[in-house]
């Protein structure tokens, strides 16, 4: 196969300056990784920051039939000990591109999962889809997770009263090969999971 299969490691190494001009560019799934596990984020350095996305990324080999069998490498995530953690603030334009292969299987109590674990500030995630992916069944353990944003955190994390996020979501797709069916007592959503006090749009 010449499909190019996330290895399961994580590379922060982007071209560009992460401005709006020269954006960042995740062109491979490390790069991805990279970014989506990247729990140092904080609205303060993360909001004038702009990603984007230059081709298509296979997390797992999807085009085996059996690949839910074979071991596949778990996507990110942000545990329970990060809810100081703020989230991306910043731009994510995935320029139409889909992600296929998303997988999660190990889970943690009060952990958030999705193709972007965890947002804050004024975020803006937009025209990336997420393709024939699965969560296997959580036994009892709660926790949540949104196909393209995991989890919407007010600003300044747990520790401020007040402090609204506002987050804009657009021109996203998560389509019915993404399987969240066995996934029970959790919060969860397709294209985004639980809002923490804050407000989001949709479109």
């Amino acid at each position: 196969s010449d499909l190019e299969i996330w290895d399961g490691s994580s590379d922060t190494k982007f071209e560009g300056e992460g401005t709006k001009e020269n954006p960042y560019k995740i062109s491979s799934a490390e790069q991805f990784y990279g970014f989506s596990s990247n729990t140092s984020f904080t609205k303060e350095n993360s909001e004038n920051l702009y990603f984007v996305l230059t081709k298509d990324i296979f997390l797992n080999n999807i085009k085996d039939k059996n690949w839910l069998n074979n071991n596949p490498k778990e996507w990110a995530s942000h545990g329970d000990t990060t809810w100081m953690y703020q989230g991306f603030a910043g731009h994510f334009d995935g320029q139409g591109h889909t992600v296929y292969g998303m997988y999660y299987d190990n889970y943690t109590a009060g952990g958030t999962y999705g193709l972007i674990p965890m947002v804050t500030g004024n975020a803006e995630i937009t025209n990336v889809n997420l393709r024939h992916s699965f969560a296997a069944a959580n036994n009892s353990v709660e926790f949540h997770m949104g196909g393209i944003v995991g989890f919407v955190q007010k600003n300044n994390g747990d520790y401020s009263p007040g402090y609204q996020a506002n987050v804009k979501i657009s021109k996203c797709v998560v389509d019915n090969t993404v399987d969240f069916s066995r996934i029970s007592g959790s919060l969860l959503g397709g294209i985004i999971g639980p809002v923490r006090e804050s407000k989001v749009t949709v479109s």
